[in-house]
C-alpha cells in the first residue's frame, strides 16, 4: 500500500498539466500557480479520507 505521501505527489505528476491548463483556461490570471497550489493543498488535507489504492484514470 502506497503511503499518503506517495499518492499526492503521484496525483500531483499525472494532474498538474490538466489542472493549470483548465484553471488557466477558465480564469486567465497570473496567480494560475496559486490556484493550482490550492488544488493540492486540499486534496492533501482529505486524502485520509480516500481509499489510497483507487485508481483515478489510466496512466497513458
Amino acid at each position: 500500500m502506497k503511503t499518503e505521501e506517495e499518492v499526492i505527489t503521484e496525483w500531483f505528476d499525472d494532474y498538474v498539466e490538466d489542472i493549470y491548463s483548465f484553471l488557466f483556461y477558465y480564469s486567465g490570471h497570473a496567480e494560475v500557480d496559486d490556484l493550482v497550489q490550492e488544488v493540492f493543498v486540499k486534496a492533501w488535507r482529505k486524502i485520509h479520507t480516500r481509499n489510497l489504492d483507487l485508481v483515478f484514470r489510466d496512466k497513458q
